[in-house]
């Protein structure tokens, strides 16, 4: 093989070096246009994600207000409660004393009803 025809065979060898590396480079410009369309998505979900993690914050603040809210209607009724229960005490307490009167008025009438069974002599 002369120099020439090594050139023509080296030049042809390159020449589909260099349409291989074009095949390549074309199937690379599709893959990173690909990749793009995929980036381009994930952005858009990640916008949406962003929106939602947003929302979800708002709902956690309305959430612990209403927490706040409920937490001093609670010590309100607590409150209340405590109030009733104090005056439950008392009023347990009155029917004791209550009780002991009236028992006190029965046992005195009925010592006065015998009494007056007594046959006891007209002054």
């Amino acid at each position: 093989m002369n120099h020439e025809d090594r050139i023509i065979s080296l030049l042809t060898q390159m020449q589909g070096d260099i349409t291989q590396m074009r095949g390549d480079i074309t199937q690379m410009r599709g893959e990173i246009t690909q990749m793009r369309g995929e980036i381009t998505q994930m952005r858009g979900e990640i916008t949406q994600m962003r929106g939602e993690i947003t929302q979800m914050q708002d709902d956690i603040k309305q959430t612990q207000s209403d927490v706040r809210q409920i937490n001093i209607r609670l010590a309100r009724v607590e409150a209340r409660v405590d109030s009733m229960e104090e005056k439950l005490d008392n009023l347990t307490d009155a029917h004791e004393i209550t009780r002991g009167g009236v028992n006190a008025i029965l046992e005195w009438t009925e010592k006065v009803s015998l009494a007056d069974s007594l046959p006891l002599p007209r002054l």
